[in-house]
């Protein structure tokens, strides 16, 4: 959750820096069209962006994600009370598979270098399911 409030004000700062930018451009062009501008055109803030985390993400923190539309999820410990990726986890929820979701997302888990299986990490089952 920080890291997507670091992010979405790193992104207001842009924004606002634009519209600066294209405020002064209309005073000075004397009523000509401002350039197109990039302020809306990326609603979604973490847009294909890869999420490296110690631990599974609790329910909110996984449809934070979502609504972030980040592609992938590394995680390293289950959460087994909290979590909502793994099946055994939390009520089962595997949010980042969820067809009544419009988006979806990769989740990892590092199995660590003692049970080094291909590159080191596994896909949490990625078959669409209905919560």
């Amino acid at each position: 959750m920080n890291c997507i409030d670091n992010i979405a004000e790193s992104e207001l700062q842009r924004r606002n820096q634009l519209k600066n930018m294209i405020d002064k451009s209309q005073e000075s062009s004397l009523g000509e069209s401002p350039p197109d501008g990039d302020i809306a055109n990326n609603n979604y803030l973490c847009l294909n962006y890869h999420v490296y985390t110690t631990h599974e993400p609790c329910t909110m923190c996984s449809m934070a994600l979502i609504h972030s539309r980040i592609s992938k999820l590394v995680y390293i410990k289950d959460s087994p009370v909290t979590g909502s990726i793994n099946p055994g986890s939390g009520n089962g929820y595997c949010i980042q598979k969820s067809c009544i979701l419009n988006w979806k997302y990769e989740a990892w888990k590092y199995i660590g270098d003692d049970e080094l299986i291909n590159s080191g990490i596994k896909l949490i089952d990625d078959d669409c399911i209905n919560v």
